[in-house]
């Protein structure tokens, strides 16, 4: 185990603050999963977006958002895609909490430990309804 100095410690408690207000306060929405996908985090632009919590949808799978007008197979791409560590990129069609639809330009990225093993994924959706 490593031993950081006083200094090293707030230096890296001050990156994480920045990295975290960054996101939480991105123009983007932001859903961090665990590897089978299920919802760890979402940013404030996500529930000002869709209506809800962070608690609703917390341990759940995004596809609580699903609108019902994407296709099938763009879904099993997205998968194939991801889990083989790609980038996948599209749009989807989605449905908030008020169950009014909007569509989303979405990135959904893996996000890896230091020993290249994926441990979550990262989606940023822009709206573009």
């Amino acid at each position: 185990m490593a031993i950081v100095s006083i200094q090293e410690f707030k230096d890296i408690k001050e990156e994480l603050l920045t990295l975290a207000l960054a996101v939480e306060q991105s123009p983007v929405s932001t859903i961090v999963t665990d590897p089978s996908g299920l919802i760890e985090y979402v940013n404030r632009k996500f529930t000002v977006s869709t209506g809800y919590a962070l608690e609703e949808v917390k341990g759940k799978n995004p596809s609580i958002l699903k609108g019902g007008k994407t296709s099938k197979e763009i879904y099993v791409e997205l998968w194939r895609s991801i889990k083989s560590g790609e980038t996948w990129q599209g749009e989807l069609h989605n449905r908030k909490k008020d169950d009014s639809l909007f569509w989303g330009k979405i990135s959904i990225s893996p996000v890896y430990d230091g020993h290249s093993n994926i441990i979550h994924y990262i989606a940023l959706t822009e709206y573009i309804t």
